[in-house]
Parts: structure tokens; sequence; C-alpha cells
């Protein structure tokens, strides 16, 4: 859903959708991945 509401534009949407998905995180490798694409929707910037 996070990639899906950036491509759209609504990176405030992702965001939510990204923070979430922080939580659940299964392992470090995908904690990595979402840290940086949280950084990249906080800055206004699609994924």
């Amino acid at each position: 859903m996070m990639r899906i509401y950036s491509a759209m534009g609504d990176y405030k949407k992702a965001l939510q959708y990204a923070k979430a998905a922080l939580a659940q995180a299964p392992d470090d490798q995908n904690k990595k991945f979402l840290e940086g694409a949280i950084k990249t929707l906080s800055e206004g910037k699609a994924l």
C-alpha cells in the first residue's frame, strides 16, 4: 500500500503505511528499507 500511495503522490498516506510496516518488520534488512522509505516520504519525495 505504501508504494501505491507514493506512486499516486499521496505521500502522507504512504508514510502512515510505512510507519505501520516498520513496527511489523520481521528483520533488520526490512527495517532498514522501511527507515529509508520513511525518510524519503518525510521529505515529500516518491519512492
